[in-house]
């Protein structure tokens, strides 16, 4: 699906539907724009991510402005995905797709055109599903489609990280006994009750003993640096080593991640995509995809990970969220 969504993007034939995105948080905003994927597709247009439309002005928030220049700062995303929309000879007229305050994020929310769209079965490779849970194919084929365009730039930033992080026998054991933690607490509070680190100790130690993981390396992705210390506190008296990547650290995780992400001229999303390319290193997740950031990392390990290793990757979801995390056959379109 996700080389379908690829042909439909770069059609020039489509008129372009323009679509600012949010400054929520960085996974959320992800998500908001891979629903919108969805609605231009539904109307047989094209999205393309334009700076300063409807309520929204100036730069991404998440994208770093001191790294990514001023030419792709003004076309949003191409800075860590290299550019998406394709370069037309002719040009349709545009659809400027109108901001809606915070949407429902799930099946619901699609325009009616989208949620068609998902629900045929030729689509899906499924004939009946839960409302709730019909949109998660699409996420996890939106998502393979825009990673698949990662910069070079972040992509040299995570590979120094990885050497710098591991040391040698732990790079080279990294791919069956490599574990990643994504623990959200900082502001999220305010949206759930925040897991205790206990419980992502249990669910860590239930994959060693049901994996039969010898000498388990833990990779924690939080940008809260009470979790970090906590979990790496129980870790050693779990026997366990644990690594972190520490610049994605946030300097105030009680305030929300859009505003860090603005008070440090978007460096908190650079660091953001370098902690998420490390944390897919590994083949066992512990997440809460109740967190878009969770939910991202899901999304990935399925649409990316369980692809090249031939679904070789587990998790254990400590809080799940709205819609169903089964397995389905992503037929192309």
């Amino acid at each position: 699906m996700a080389s379908s969504i690829h042909r439909a993007m770069t059609d020039c034939s489509r008129p372009r539907a323009l679509y600012s995105l949010n400054n929520y948080g960085m996974g959320a905003s992800l998500h908001y724009w891979s629903q919108e994927i969805c609605s231009a597709l539904g109307i047989d247009a094209r999205l393309v991510a334009k700076q300063g439309i409807g309520t929204h002005s100036g730069f991404w928030v998440w994208e770093d402005q001191n790294r990514c220049g001023t030419s792709k700062l003004q076309q949003p995303l191409s800075c860590y995905f290299g550019p998406l929309a394709p370069h037309c000879s002719t040009q349709l007229a545009d659809i400027s797709f109108a901001y809606r305050r915070k949407p429902n994020l799930y099946a619901s929310a699609f325009s009616p055109n989208c949620t068609e769209l998902i629900k045929r079965p030729v689509v899906m490779g499924f004939a009946a599903a839960k409302p709730s849970d019909r949109s998660y194919p699409w996420r996890i084929a939106t998502m393979e489609y825009l990673f698949a365009n990662v910069s070079q730039m972040v992509i040299d930033a995570a590979e120094k990280a990885l050497i710098d992080i591991f040391p040698s026998e732990a790079l080279r054991a990294r791919q069956r006994s490599l574990i990643t933690v994504h623990i959200r607490w900082g502001d999220k509070g305010r949206e759930m009750t925040l897991m205790p680190v206990t419980e992502y100790v249990r669910a860590v130690r239930a994959l060693v003993v049901q994996h039969r993981i010898r000498n388990p390396q833990v990779f924690v992705t939080t940008e809260d640096t009470r979790a970090l210390v906590a979990f790496k506190e129980a870790a050693a008296n779990e026997g366990w080593s644990a690594f972190s990547y520490t610049p994605a650290l946030l300097a105030d995780p009680s305030v929300t991640p859009g505003l860090q992400a603005k008070s440090t001229r978007g460096s908190a999303g650079f660091y953001s995509m370098v902690a998420l390319l490390l944390a897919l290193e590994a083949r066992h997740y512990v997440l809460t995809t109740k967190s878009n950031w969770s939910r991202l990392i899901d999304e990935l390990r399925r649409g990316v990970l369980d692809r090249f290793c031939g679904g070789c990757s587990t998790m254990n979801d400590l809080m799940p969220g709205s819609y169903g995390l089964q397995d389905y056959d992503l037929i192309s379109f």
